[in-house]
């Protein structure tokens, strides 16, 4: 047996660890996906998902970390300034606030009907009735009451507008935050938070990557959580009561998302940024050249260097003369009254402004129709102009968009409305003005509808599809 050192060709050298990925700004909190202040340790959060010490993605985060904080980084802040602008379009832009308007008024129109749906009929009815008597008053804020339609404009306006909204629910009543709102407060480090959890974008996570908590706090613009740590608040995501059989939601996050990665929304009429600009641009431009052409009324063409005088008023000098004077060096304005003498030789035409063109409606129509489409609404919804179409093609267009107005209204009855009955439920069985009933959180919610675009061909069209048992 050799006492010689064993040889480390047929070895696998182990490798040293990573070191942790520096933080930005001293906040791990923007990015998408953060890595955790200990080498060897380091967890991420993808697709929803949380993942501890995976091979593959610590060999990426190894090798490409500084790339994946840098992206995360400039995502988070792209996203904010897209939300931004949107808010800028939605105080300015009459295009964009008509499209916005547009949906929210086709998606809760006069509100839904709310129908418990267990095996008792007097159950039902008063749970209607406790239902009806909340949403009639409901709460924005602890200081300002409003209706529950009116509060459900204002959430639907800033999914829309932002991409995303927060709904919190204490006892009594409903508030809503809005995406400014709800970001990693600075102070707070992973050290701080239980064994697993996590911060990324103002939302807490456990180990297996669950929504715990939503950190909220002042409306910050640029998205830098610059605020106080004390004015930031940590909300809880459920609300756990086994004696109930209830699992219901504190704070709910409904964000419109393009990518299975992402945690946070990004604003649904983005796409329109960009046609609206240029749209805005355009007509600023026709309106000062039209304000120029209504400005020139005349041109007065003369090879004698005294024409500008036939053009001027005749005044009394300050002596008393009555020679005349040239009211400006260069004649910019015809005075009224005036009777021009004019040479033979000289030309002198009169101006009709022609800005703007036979083309400027079909333009801003076609610029209108780009920026609305992608939320599925045709022109005639979106401009209120219906003289450039027939009934048929206004009825296709109109049945296209009530597609997304009905998944629309699906999403927001399973993130506002069924909550917001579930708790008012819920309190009035903890308060015992409402008996206990095992299938209390059976609600149907039934959207408003839409009138008939024409009812006597509708009624026809039924009638025909009864006669022949077929449905459409």
């Amino acid at each position: 047996m050799s006492n010689s050192k064993p040889s480390t060709s047929g070895r696998r050298r182990r490798r040293k660890p990573a070191a942790p990925i520096k933080r930005v700004n001293g906040n791990h909190g923007d990015w998408g996906r953060h890595v955790a202040g200990r080498p060897g340790a380091i967890s991420a959060k993808a697709n929803g998902r949380g993942y501890d010490s995976g091979s593959h993605l610590r060999s990426g985060i190894r090798r490409y970390g500084s790339d994946l904080a840098e992206s995360a980084v400039s995502s988070s802040r792209e996203r904010t300034e897209i939300r931004e602008a949107c808010r800028d379009a939605d105080r300015k832009d009459t295009a964009f606030q008509r499209i916005v308007s547009a949906t929210v008024e086709n998606v809760i129109g006069e509100g839904p009907t709310f129908c418990p749906s267990t095996d008792s009929p007097e159950w039902n009815q008063a749970a209607a009735a406790v239902i009806a008597r909340r949403n009639r008053k409901y709460h924005f804020s602890p200081s300002r009451d409003t209706s529950e339609n009116d509060l459900s404009r204002t959430v639907l306006r800033s999914y829309e507008r932002d991409g995303e909204v927060f709904i919190y629910h204490p006892r009594g009543f409903t508030q809503v935050f809005e995406a400014g709102q709800v970001h990693t407060p600075g102070h707070r480090t992973h050290a701080d938070l239980p064994s697993g959890h996590s911060i990324a974008n103002g939302r807490e996570t456990d180990a297996l990557g669950a929504v715990v908590a939503y950190y909220v706090g002042p409306y910050d613009r640029y998205g830098r959580a610059t605020c106080s740590p004390t004015k930031m608040l940590r909300l809880p995501a459920w609300h756990l009561d086994p004696d109930y059989d209830a699992i219901l939601p504190i704070t709910t996050q409904w964000r419109h998302t393009q990518f299975l990665s992402a945690d946070r929304g990004i604003s649904p009429m983005a796409a329109a940024l960009a046609p609206l600009q240029q749209l805005d641009e355009y007509i600023r431009a026709i309106l000062e050249r039209a304000i120029a052409e209504a400005c020139i009324m005349a041109t007065l063409k003369s090879n004698r260097s005294n024409a500008a005088e036939s053009l001027s008023a005749g005044r009394a000098d300050d002596d008393g003369g009555s020679a005349p004077e040239l009211v400006y060096d260069d004649v910019a304005f015809i005075e009224p009254s005036i009777v021009a003498h004019l040479a033979p030789e000289d030309e002198f035409d009169l101006h009709a402004p022609t800005t703007p063109g036979q083309m400027f409606g079909t333009f801003v129509k076609t610029i209108i129709r780009l920026a609305s489409m992608h939320r599925g609404q045709p022109l005639e919804i979106a401009s209120l102009d219906f003289s450039d179409t027939n009934f048929s093609a206004a009825r296709a267009a109109i049945e296209q968009a009530k597609r997304l107005w009905v998944m629309l209204q699906k999403d927001m009855s399973e993130h506002w409305y069924l909550p917001n009955c579930h708790w008012s439920i819920y309190e009035a069985m903890l308060d015992g003005s409402l008996a206990y009933h095992p299938d209390w959180q059976n609600v149907k919610v039934k959207p408003a509808g839409w009138r008939y675009l024409d009812p006597q061909k509708d009624a026809t069209a039924n009638k025909i599809a009864l006669q022949s048992e077929t449905t459409i």
